[in-house]
């Protein structure tokens, strides 16, 4: 089953630790009024001040469970989810500015071991320099970014096979299976 918007949202805000009480309730009413339906939704939906984290964590985890909503890992939903933000500054769907921005506290949450370091960097020299370089300017770095980071997709996609390939089997060296696939 594909993961609701609102449930994307709300994972990312988890993921980067930036989740309030308060957004576990607004996920559950969002839900509702997209058609969702279950118990936990409604108990989590009608809850109200003092709000207590173990308590909507709870109700979370049940009213996804009854949903059929099942959650990526953590490491594996914050490298798709920057995927689709680059692909978003690609296609404007996202705001450049915002999207680096965005791409940069997932690099960080991956504690700086993932292929968005660009955006990292990109992201630290906007906030330094905003006022000093043109708009145009930084929208045209990102989004030269953005391409050369899907234009390297493939080699990376090989990569992550060769790894797959070498821990399924014990026979061929990490140095074969690399030549093989590159040659």
């Amino acid at each position: 089953m594909a993961i609701s918007p609102a449930t994307r949202r709300l994972m990312l805000k988890i993921a980067l630790g930036r989740v309030r009480s308060e957004d576990y309730v607004s996920w559950a009413l969002e839900r509702g009024e997209e058609g969702a339906d279950s118990p936990s939704l409604w108990m989590l939906a009608g809850m109200m001040q003092p709000l207590y984290g173990t308590e909507v964590e709870h109700y979370f985890e049940r009213a996804l469970d009854e949903l059929g909503e099942v959650l990526p890992e953590r490491k594996e939903f914050l490298l798709l989810e920057a995927q689709e933000i680059v692909r978003g500054i690609i296609d404007s769907s996202i705001e450049p500015v915002e999207g680096c921005h965005q791409v940069a506290n997932i690099h960080q949450a991956l504690d700086y071991q993932s292929d968005f370091e660009r955006f990292y960097h990109l992201s630290h020299e906007i906030s330094a320099m905003f006022d000093e370089l043109p708009e145009g300017t930084i929208i045209l770095q990102i989004k030269d970014a953005a391409q050369r980071f899907l234009n390297d997709e493939a080699p990376m996609e090989r990569w992550h096979l060769v790894s797959q390939t070498v821990e399924k089997s014990s026979r061929p060296s990490l140095w074969a299976s690399i030549r093989r696939l590159f040659s």
